[in-house]
């Protein structure tokens, strides 16, 4: 049962460091005039866009927000 707890937290920690990361982006998206071709900026896009487009295809943008 130890193994099995053990995949649980790590899987826990994964996403909760995942939440962080979209979070972050999420706040950079309110700041038109960034640099994404900055390797951290591009990084942490290439990571939670995947995630993110699967939404935008579903929730369609509103007056210029990306919700």
């Amino acid at each position: 049962m130890s193994i099995l707890s053990s995949i649980f937290a790590v899987l826990a920690q994964t996403l909760s460091i995942y939440s962080l990361v979209l979070l972050v982006r999420v706040l950079l998206s309110w700041f038109p005039n960034l640099d994404w071709s900055n390797p951290v900026l591009a990084t942490v896009s290439s990571i939670t866009d995947p995630y993110l487009n699967a939404f935008r295809g579903l929730i369609p943008p509103l007056g210029g927000l990306d919700l």
